[in-house]
C-alpha cells in the first residue's frame, strides 16, 4: 500500500491557500483588539476592566466633591499600567517563579479571602440595641467618659538576638537608665516624643500603667519590636452623648464580628485534618488539635 502524504494529496493551488489562511490566523493572533465597553484599556494584551479601575479610585481615596472625577480616572489608570507594566518586567525577571513570591503570594491571598469573609459576615450583623450600646459606654471608661491622652516619653528598638537585655531592664527605674542599658549593651534604638489615646490601650494593660510610679517606664514587646515608654503628662478627653454613641454603636459591632470569626474558626479547625511535625504543634488546648499535634480526627 502506498504512503500518501498531505503534500501530494494536495494540489499547489490548494496548498498555498491553507498557507495564506494559516499566515493569517497567526497575524491575527498577534494583534489585540482594541478596548471597548467593560475593557478600558490593554496592557501587552492583558485588559484592565472598569471594575478594575473603579478598586483603584476606591484605594486612592482622593477627590470630594469639587474633585476633578476624569483626571482622577486617568491617575487611577495610569496607576495600573505602570504596575502592570513593573510586573510584567518582574515577570521577565522571574521573579514570579522565586520561593518568597510564592510565600507572600500565598500570604496575601489567604489574608484577602479573611477580610472578604469578614466583610460577609459583617453584613449580617444586627445594630446593636440601645441597651447594649449604653453598656458598653458604662464599661469602657477608658474609651469615654475616662478618656485620657497621655503625652509619652518613648523610645524603640529591634527585638535583640541577646536575652540579657530583659534582666538589665528590669532594673532600670527612668529612661534615663534604660538608655544607659542599650548603650551598654550596644543595642540601636530610635527616641521620640508622642501621644497615646486610652481609648486605644485595653483595659487591663491600662490599668497596669496607670499603678505605676511616676516616671517609671513600661515595656511593651510586639513582633519584632520593643517599645519603652514614660508618661510624661496626661490631658483628659472625654466623650459623651451624640459624639460617643456611634463610637460605641461600631465597637459592639466590631466585638460581635470578633465573636462570629472565633466561632467560625473553632467550627473550621474543629472538622480539619491538621497534621504537625514534632516540635511545631499547636498549644496545648486549641480547639480541634489533639494534645500530640496529631489529626483532630
Amino acid at each position: 500500500m502506498t504512503r500518501i502524504t498531505l503534500g501530494r494529496l494536495l494540489s499547489t493551488g490548494s496548498r498555498r491557500g491553507i498557507l495564506v489562511t494559516m499566515g493569517a490566523a497567526v497575524l491575527l493572533a498577534g494583534c489585540h483588539s482594541k478596548p471597548t465597553g467593560q475593557v478600558v484599556a490593554t496592557v501587552n494584551g492583558d485588559e484592565i476592566t472598569q471594575t478594575e479601575l473603579n478598586a483603584e479610585l476606591g484605594n486612592m481615596q482622593a477627590g470630594g466633591a469639587n474633585a476633578d472625577k476624569a483626571a482622577l480616572q486617568k491617575a487611577a489608570l495610569e496607576r495600573i499600567v505602570e504596575r502592570k507594566l513593573l510586573a510584567g518586567a518582574a515577570r521577565q525577571d522571574g521573579i514570579d517563579q522565586s520561593p518568597e513570591f510564592i510565600v507572600k503570594r500565598k500570604q496575601l491571598e489567604d489574608a484577602l479571602l479573611v477580610q472578604m469573609l469578614a466583610q460577609k459576615i459583617a453584613g449580617g450583623i444586627k445594630t446593636p440595641a440601645t441597651g447594649d450600646v449604653d453598656k458598653f459606654i458604662s464599661d469602657n471608661s477608658n474609651m469615654f467618659a475616662g478618656r485620657t491622652i497621655f503625652a509619652v516619653d518613648q523610645l524603640q528598638f529591634d527585638t535583640p538576638k541577646r536575652d540579657d537585655y530583659v534582666k538589665e531592664l528590669t532594673n532600670a527605674h527612668t529612661m534615663e537608665a534604660v538608655i544607659a542599658v542599650l548603650d551598654k549593651l550596644g543595642i540601636k534604638y530610635q527616641r521620640q516624643n508622642t501621644q497615646v489615646d486610652s481609648a486605644m490601650v485595653p483595659p487591663q494593660m491600662l490599668t497596669q500603667i496607670t499603678k505605676l510610679p511616676a516616671g517609671e517606664p513600661f515595656v511593651v514587646p510586639t513582633p519584632g519590636k520593643i517599645t519603652v515608654s514614660v508618661i510624661t503628662g496626661t490631658k483628659p478627653a472625654p466623650l459623651a452623648g451624640d459624639v460617643a454613641r456611634p463610637l460605641a454603636a461600631n465597637a459592639v459591632r466590631n466585638n460581635e464580628l470578633g465573636k462570629a470569626l472565633q466561632q467560625r474558626l473553632t467550627a473550621e479547625r474543629g472538622k480539619a485534618q491538621i497534621q504537625y511535625q514534632p516540635g511545631f504543634s499547636a498549644p496545648a488546648g486549641a480547639p480541634g488539635t489533639a494534645a500530640t499535634g496529631t489529626p483532630a480526627k
